[in-house]
């Protein structure tokens, strides 16, 4: 009862933990301390990390460097004068003496040392990772006191990014690579000639050629790869596999789109199983299709665009048919039925395309149906003449014989009251086909179709 408050307050402040250096870093760690009291020192050593390993060219030595940072991270002086010396643990790596970058190292900075590989690494399987000490002997900035620190390391990451291909045309070039490690691997060479259709309703054909790296294009060489295509619209479909033999592959029954071609290999390089593959795309184009279409009026012409183009003049072979069956002697671009039915007509092209119409309904064959005994032509079909009976005109008449394209042959004029009635006209030296006689009264005409043998 007889201590004072302030003693008591006094007490308490000293009961609540021990001053002391608390941090294991420092040179005067106090394993009991649990209040740090800002006490703590630290000698050089404590601060050095080493870190950020490498595999680089030096283009002062034009050699291939082990680089990594030596980091002081919490030491309030700066390392002097660092010599070092870089030890690792199961690693092949022939090694030179380091050399830094600098006379010193900062507080809270860092120096990068660099040690001379002398190894091939072309022949050379570099490890992923590390692991060692590097020995610095320095003094510090304050003391002055010259120490030796063993900066240990274990399994730290090796970035070996600057080793690689450096050749431009191989398939595994990098562009990082200054340093070439032995495993180009020559690029595929795809060569593929496309041919298009040349009918709209064909289908266009493809030879991809292979070669490359002899340690991956086998004489039998076979893609695991498969082949896409995507039509007109955008949609794409996967195709089968593609086989290749002595190289070669031929892809056919393809239809319009564009062709996405990936060829895959797998080459053993150095006990390494690397991918290489390639990818490439041709595109297959059709014609637009012909559309032709029978105009009816007093005879039946046929009308050919394509994309929405007349192209009469790109047709070179005509010919109608009757209820399905050709009319071989009829191979023009006008046809005079004869006969009530259905008719269509197939044209071709320059490039051997064939397409043939809708078919038209004939229900009438004009005035022939009214007037069909106002003359009358024999022999029909003819080889040699023509016999016109005109007995039953009742008026004047001019007659004219003409051919498919109403190129006037003969014409006579005809009176009604003559005593001769049938007329004769010579057809023996006329072309086998069709041909016409028209029959003109006033106004009206009257035509009758024959066939020349």
């Amino acid at each position: 009862n007889n201590i004072s408050p302030a003693l008591f307050k006094s007490k308490t402040l000293n009961c609540s933990g021990v001053l002391g250096c608390n941090d294991p870093m420092a040179d005067n760690y106090d394993t009991s301390a649990t209040l740090d009291d800002g006490s703590c020192e630290y000698s050089p050593c404590a601060a050095l990390v080493a870190a950020d390993f490498a595999v680089e060219y030096d283009l002062d030595s034009a050699r291939a460097v082990l680089t990594c940072k030596i980091k002081n991270t919490i030491s309030e002086q700066s390392f002097l004068s660092p010599k070092y010396q870089l030890v690792l643990f199961s690693s092949t790596f022939e090694l030179g003496s380091a050399y830094s970058s600098g006379a010193k190292i900062d507080s809270n900075g860092f120096q990068s040392i660099y040690v001379p590989i002398y190894n091939d690494l072309s022949d050379y399987s570099i490890a992923d990772s590390l692991s060692g000490y590097v020995s610095v002997t320095g003094s510090g900035a304050i003391d002055k006191e010259t120490v030796t620190c063993e900066v240990n390391f274990a399994n730290l990451f090796l970035d070996t990014k600057q080793v690689g291909c450096t050749d431009l045309l191989a398939h595994n070039y990098s562009e990082f690579a200054k340093i070439d490690n032995g495993r180009c691997i020559e690029a595929f060479s795809v060569t593929i000639d496309k041919q298009d259709p040349t009918c709209s309703y064909d289908y266009g054909s493809a030879i991809i050629h292979v070669t490359g790296d002899s340690r991956s294009i086998r004489p039998n060489y076979t893609s695991d790869s498969l082949y896409n295509w995507r039509d007109p619209s955008g949609a794409m479909h996967m195709q089968e596999t593609i086989e290749f033999k002595d190289g070669y592959v031929t892809l056919e029954g393809l239809d319009a789109g564009e062709y996405i071609i990936g060829i895959k290999d797998f080459v053993l390089v150095k006990n390494d199983t690397i991918e290489v593959h390639s990818l490439d795309t041709f595109t297959i184009t059709k014609p637009e299709p012909i559309e032709v279409k029978i105009v009816e009026g007093d005879s039946l012409i046929y009308d050919v665009t394509q994309n929405g183009i007349g192209i009469k003049d790109d047709i070179v072979f005509q010919l109608w048919l009757f209820k399905g069956v050709p009319l071989q002697q009829d191979k023009f671009k006008a046809h005079y039925p004869q006969n009530k039915g259905l008719y269509e007509v197939y044209v071709e092209n320059a490039d051997g395309c064939g397409y043939y119409s809708k078919s038209v309904l004939v229900l009438t064959l004009g005035v022939e149906d009214s007037e069909e005994d106002l003359f009358r032509l024999y022999p029909n079909p003819t080889e040699l003449e023509l016999n016109v009976d005109l007995a039953n005109l009742r008026d004047d008449a001019t007659v004219i014989l003409t051919d498919v394209l109403g190129q006037q042959l003969q014409h006579l004029l005809v009176n009604a009251g003559a005593s001769e009635s049938t007329y004769t006209f010579d057809v023996s030296e006329y072309p086998s086909g069709l041909y016409f006689l028209r029959v003109n009264q006033g106004r009206s005409q009257l035509v009758k179709r024959f066939v020349k043998k």
